[in-house]
């Protein structure tokens, strides 16, 4: 079983998801650049790592855990390190999303010869 991750981002959910993992044992890596003091505190709560976008990249599996209104956004933020990675991550949008941004997320992550899952 994969034992590291990446859980963008480091709210209320993915800090939650991130922290079940770590308590399982699971090493968990997550952007931090730019955050807020609160959100880098519920991140090492979490037992979370910060990490770059290629770093993020260089992971099995990247859980994007954002606001809606953030899915777009996230996805067009890793494009670039995704399409730099050797590896093919599986890519999992776990927001509450609606078809057509499921679409476009999709079609965005595949620019990086990446399939959303």
């Amino acid at each position: 079983m994969t034992r590291e991750f990446a859980i963008i981002a480091a709210g209320a959910m993915g800090s939650a998801v991130a922290r079940r993992l770590t308590e399982n044992g699971a090493r968990v890596l997550t952007l931090l650049d730019g955050r807020s003091p609160s959100t880098r505190r519920r991140a090492e709560a979490a037992g979370m790592t910060g990490a770059d976008e290629d770093q993020i990249a260089g992971q099995n599996i990247v859980l994007s855990i954002v606001p809606p209104a953030e899915a777009l956004a996230l996805a067009e933020r890793l494009v670039p390190a995704l399409t730099r990675s050797s590896l093919k991550p599986i890519f999992v949008d776990c927001n509450a999303i609606d078809v057509e941004t499921v679409k476009r997320v999709a079609a965005i992550i595949g620019l990086s010869g990446r399939a959303l899952r």
